[in-house]
């Protein structure tokens, strides 16, 4: 055995590389639309964050208004019955 290549071992080598190269490009090829749908989950699940955050801030601030006001009424009822 000769430490030269022949043509056909050549060839096949050729072809595997060529083979690996297209795969490679279709790997770079497809990275925006994997990106794309990576983002758009991301995306969404930090908007439904959002929104379940905001509605447990309204429902905190309508709670605390509302004893605010509840306690106001009380302490302002308290005074009334006490001077006059």
């Amino acid at each position: 055995m000769s430490g030269f290549v022949d043509r056909k071992e050549f060839e096949q080598f050729e072809k595997r590389i060529d083979d690996k190269f297209k795969t490679l490009d279709s790997k770079i090829d497809d990275l925006p639309n994997r990106f794309n749908d990576k983002l758009q989950i991301a995306l969404n699940s930090q908007l439904e964050t959002f929104r379940k955050e905001s509605k447990e801030d309204k429902k905190s601030i309508i709670t605390w208004t509302l004893s605010g006001t509840g306690v106001i009424i009380a302490l302002v009822s308290l005074i009334v019955k006490l001077f006059f």
